[in-house]
């Protein structure tokens, strides 16, 4: 079976694959769309990444970035961590809020009876 050939410039990468064909952006999703993205494991080192892709017009050429699913996840939980915690924290007060409010209505209404 034949190599890919990559050329790498800094964090761009260039890849020329002899076989394309047999990835799931010929098979299923350039028959749906010109453009999107989807997630699926790469074939080049078989981890599995969010793919963008998008067909040109002007030229007969794809274009696709992909990420590594993980390392996005990763890297929007430490971003985004306060903000979870912050939302849980106020989260946990709203329920013992309500929980107060009905328990104060419930002995009113043991009391007026």
């Amino acid at each position: 079976m034949p190599r890919p050939f990559i050329f790498a410039l800094s964090r761009l990468k260039l890849l020329y694959w002899p076989d394309p064909f047999r990835q799931p952006l010929f098979q299923t999703e350039l028959k749906s769309a010109s453009s999107g993205s989807a997630t699926w494991r790469s074939t080049l080192d078989g981890v599995e990444r969010v793919f963008g892709y998008a067909r040109l017009e002007r030229y007969p050429l794809i274009v696709t970035a992909g990420y590594d699913r993980d390392r996005l996840r990763m890297e929007w939980m430490t971003a985004n961590l306060t903000n979870v915690l912050l939302n849980i924290v106020l989260l946990l007060t709203i329920t013992g809020m309500g929980v107060f409010v009905l328990r104060q209505v419930g002995t009113n209404v043991r009391q007026s009876n």
